[in-house]
């Protein structure tokens, strides 16, 4: 995985980094797909390896926008699809607090990227396909931070777990 997205960076052409971002887009794309209950150790191995190196396929994505070699619109294309499939699996397959926030601040920062790509292009179905892609992001980042903010105060406010003394009777002197 990590030499899919190195090499969507430093491939020899504008070609092979395109077709690196969409071997990734196939990837990622695959795994959302088969969230249909399979639950084989095959397939559960798989998604642990994508969640793991998902935060470095969203910054060589990040990378790859600020490239010039991805101005073209077709080229964008590919970066924007390969960011959909990643971002709808981070958001379908974080499963701890610690996952959430990791791809929360991937996201975000793909997120910023986006909005400059947005505002830079000619290309009308681009700003289409960044706009939405911006809209998930925020979405997943509000739910992440209203979970991260509950998972806290519980933390922070335990329950007390103090028995009651029973009040017992006493002993009685003798007379």
């Amino acid at each position: 995985m990590p030499s899919v997205a190195k090499a969507g960076l430093k491939g020899r052409s504008a070609f092979l980094k395109a077709e690196a971002f969409r071997y990734l887009s196939t990837l990622f794309g695959v795994s959302t797909k088969d969230q249909q209950g399979d639950n084989s150790p095959v397939n559960e191995k798989a998604n642990v390896s994508l969640r793991k190196h998902a935060p470095e396929a969203i910054s060589a994505i990040n990378e790859a926008i600020q490239n010039e070699e991805f101005t073209k619109a077709k080229r964008v294309r590919d970066l924007l699809k390969a960011s959909e499939k990643i971002t709808h699996f981070c958001i379908d397959h974080s499963c701890t607090i610690d996952e959430q926030r990791e791809f929360n601040a991937s996201l975000i920062s793909l997120s910023s990227n986006l909005k400059t790509l947005s505002e830079k292009t000619q290309s009308s179905n681009v700003k289409v396909g960044c706009e939405k892609l911006i809209e998930v992001i925020s979405n997943f980042s509000e739910k992440v931070k209203v979970e991260v903010e509950t998972t806290e105060t519980q933390v922070k406010s335990p329950k007390s777990s103090k028995k009651k003394k029973k009040k017992g009777k006493g002993k009685k002197g003798k007379k």
